[in-house]
């Protein structure tokens, strides 16, 4: 079990990665380990997003930074698992989950059309941008 839980604190939605990560660790790596681990990673997120819903609604959070206000966050560049700080802007705001859509060009993300559109972070997670 902890090589499952270790494999899955870098990967934790990418059933293929936490197989890989199993792999090197002397697991056999086939297509039903990732099948599985992508089940679980799933079923962990699903089941943190109902606790963190329940708790948005019984604490009454409240974001306090809209669409459009520039923010730096902490990320990881990819292949890199030292966090840095970035400038990013806000481009959707999840309530329900109390987390914050920030698009970071300096990470690729794009406004429109085909990549990725930004990073999610909670709202603890993002101070906004000294002018």
């Amino acid at each position: 079990m902890a090589d499952v839980e270790q494999a899955m604190r870098w990967n934790r939605l990418d059933g293929y990665e936490i197989a890989r990560a199993l792999d090197s660790r002397g697991w056999s790596a086939d297509s039903q380990l990732v099948d599985l681990m992508e089940r679980l990673a799933m079923d962990r997120y699903d089941a943190l997003q109902e606790v963190v819903r329940e708790w948005v609604t019984a604490e009454n959070i409240r974001p306090a930074m809209g669409v459009g206000d520039l923010v730096t966050i902490m990320a990881r560049r990819p292949g890199s698992f030292a966090e840095q700080p970035f400038d990013g802007e806000i481009t959707r705001v999840m309530e329900d989950e109390a987390c914050y859509m920030v698009l970071v060009e300096a990470l690729g993300h794009v406004r429109d059309g085909f990549g990725v559109y930004g990073i999610m972070k909670a709202y603890e997670d993002v101070t906004k941008k000294e002018k």
